[in-house]
């Protein structure tokens, strides 16, 4: 990286992504200004599964602190803040900003207005249920009541709505000197919004979890489920749960069937344990057009993921150009992976024009690897950790690259400052067990 272009590329690469490689360009580079970076990945969640990731607030709160123009960041965010209405998830990151920002001011009371403004003058249309866990971070036992007056008014007006009340028991849990529910009680006496709200979350109370009896998993039990289309996932421990015998059934009665719905039923549990016959019977479905709105083609190829077969890998090469767009059919290479195949994969990656198509292909490329312990794993897996924006993910690109002996000095310094929280205490526990290594050779 030479010029102020690459730096800045690179830079935003990492940030949309959430690498910690922008700290490190950041303490480079103390005389570049990455004000309009910063700001733009704080205004949106660039996180691929948003509702699973979560928030990226506080990694965006690191590189705002550490920024020289900090404060010009921190009012551009909180003016889109309050004028934010289309992306919940956008959104909520900004109330996360806005909760550290006052964290940071130590309790800056212009920012504590901003915070309930936004909340109680301007919910945001659709949205108005965002902002309860930051409003209650910061108002406490007062943004009970904040909390209330906005959804309660929100239930009057739309007859449909309701709110649940986990929210205010996870409050009630962390302050057990305040009996919450009969504060919104006393207050919904005198306030319709408290009061609409209160027989809500009353009425939509958590329900308590009971474990159930796990059924253990037979042939006769598979086979109700597929008949009546409920058998959906398994994992390989419960496949595994299923006699010889019982799986041969099972296979025998896969070839019988002509129903492709059906058919899917039985490839999703031979996805996990080996299909006992002849491969022809799974090769037949790959060598076919492939099927319209169905799985039945992915569910094929990953069944096939547990056959070391030269016949597989040729096929797999046949279909180099569709690779891109049907990742699946490299499930025929989980058995039948050679050193010098990640230069290949590095190929398929670089064809990939989206992060749905990159995230598709990860997966894939996850459980090559995890079944393949190999160093030749270094070059698609270091690609992948450049090029998703799904933190999830990259922990797991990490973790495969760590157990293969060639996550670098520097990408483990890089992911000290992840967005991933995980990530960040898989460098904690890396970092102490070089620490505990070289004390024991002391």
């Amino acid at each position: 990286m030479n010029t102020l272009t690459e730096i800045k590329k690179e830079f935003w690469n990492s940030i949309k992504c959430g690498t910690g490689k922008a700290f490190i360009i950041q303490k480079m580079y103390p005389k570049i200004n990455f004000k309009r970076e910063i700001y733009k990945a704080a205004i949106t969640n660039y996180a691929y599964d948003r509702q699973c990731e979560g928030s990226r607030g506080f990694y965006i709160n690191q590189l705002i602190k550490n920024s020289k123009d900090s404060n010009d960041i921190q009012k551009m965010i909180l003016d889109r803040f309050v004028i934010e209405n289309e992306d919940f998830y956008n959104l909520d990151q900004m109330y996360d900003l806005a909760v550290l920002f006052y964290a940071n001011g130590k309790g800056n009371i212009s920012v504590r207005e901003i915070l309930r403004n936004r909340f109680t003058i301007s919910p945001a249309i659709h949205n108005e249920f965002c902002g309860e866990h930051q409003i209650l971070k910061v108002f406490g036992i007062d943004g009970i009541l904040i909390i209330a007056n906005v959804i309660g008014k929100h239930l009057l007006e739309n007859e449909d709505a309701s709110a649940c009340s986990w929210k205010i028991e996870e409050f009630q849990k962390k302050n057990k000197g305040i009996n919450v529910f009969e504060l919104l009680e006393i207050n919904s006496k005198n306030n319709e919004f408290v009061r609409k709200y209160y027989e809500s979350i009353t009425n939509n109370r958590s329900t308590i979890f009971k474990r159930r009896k796990i059924k253990k998993y037979s042939y006769k039990l598979i086979s109700q489920r597929i008949k009546e289309n409920k058998f959906m996932i398994i994992s390989a421990e419960r496949a595994n749960e299923l006699s010889d015998i019982e799986v041969l059934n099972l296979a025998k009665d896969f070839i019988d069937k002509k129903n492709i719905n059906a058919k899917e039923g039985y490839l999703e549990f031979f996805r996990e344990r080996k299909f006992p016959l002849d491969i022809k019977y799974l090769l037949s479905i790959i060598k076919t057009k492939k099927y319209k709105n169905t799985y039945y083609l992915d569910l094929a190829c990953e069944s096939l993921k547990f056959f070391k077969s030269k016949e597989l890998r040729e096929l797999l090469f046949t279909k180099i150009d569709q690779l891109n767009k049907s990742p699946e059919y490299l499930y025929l290479l989980m058995s039948n992976y050679e050193d010098g195949d990640g230069v290949f994969l590095n190929g398929i990656i670089d064809k990939c024009k989206n992060q749905h198509s990159i995230h598709r292909l990860t997966f894939i490329l996850l459980d090559i690897y995890q079944y393949n312990n190999t160093k030749d794993c270094k070059g698609p897996l270091l690609k992948l950790y450049d090029t998703l924006t799904c933190g999830l993910c990259r922990k797991n690109v990490i973790e495969i690259l760590d157990n293969n002996g060639v996550l670098s000095d520097f990408i483990l310094m890089e992911i000290k400052y992840d967005s991933e929280l995980d990530t960040r205490k898989f460098y904690k526990n890396r970092i102490k067990d070089r620490k505990q290594k070289v004390s024991s050779k002391l």
